[in-house]
């Protein structure tokens, strides 16, 4: 009987040791954690610093922030947009990119690119994406006229015009 109560008591011990060295392991894995956000701010942060909003932005989304700004600034925020980009491959996500951005104006990607699907939704705007080295074989949209056109020089160089 004494022997049991040894033996509970040294593994009571044993937990108890056990539990304060884990509390400390947790404690300095903290301390380190935090030491290294605080490097961050001299090393990685410095950059981004002193940025405005939009020029972060731009420095993340690159070259469709730019012309989603001036979508932005020539449509009324009840707009209802379509876009079009007849190569995705070369700009991924730029669709998802417009409806966050446009937010609340309805943005709708359509392809391909014909006259029924223009008018029968009654798009007010359409914002068509394509590399400049890509040739658009359409010149005039129908019942649309174009009142902004973006040409990029960074990354794949985008082209974009927006038709009302």
């Amino acid at each position: 009987m004494r022997q049991l109560q040894k033996m509970k008591d040294k593994l009571a011990n044993s937990a108890q040791i056990l539990f304060i060295l884990l509390i400390i392991v947790w404690f300095v894995i903290s301390i380190i954690r935090v030491a290294n956000n605080v490097l961050r701010i001299y090393t990685q942060e410095r950059q981004w610093i002193f940025l405005t909003d939009d020029q972060k932005r731009e420095k993340l989304f690159g070259e469709p922030f730019d012309f989603l700004t001036l979508i932005a600034n020539k449509t009324p925020s009840t707009a209802k947009i379509a876009t079009f980009l007849p190569k995705p491959d070369i700009e991924p996500g730029s669709f998802y990119l417009s409806q966050y951005f446009l937010y609340p104006r309805n943005v709708q990607s359509i392809s391909p690119i014909n006259e029924g699907i223009l008018k029968k939704d009654k798009f007010e705007y359409l914002a068509i994406y394509y590399p400049k080295n890509y040739k658009l074989t359409i010149n005039t949209i129908w019942h649309y006229k174009i009142i902004g056109k973006y040409v990029g020089n960074k990354t794949a160089g985008l082209v974009i015009r927006l038709y009302e």
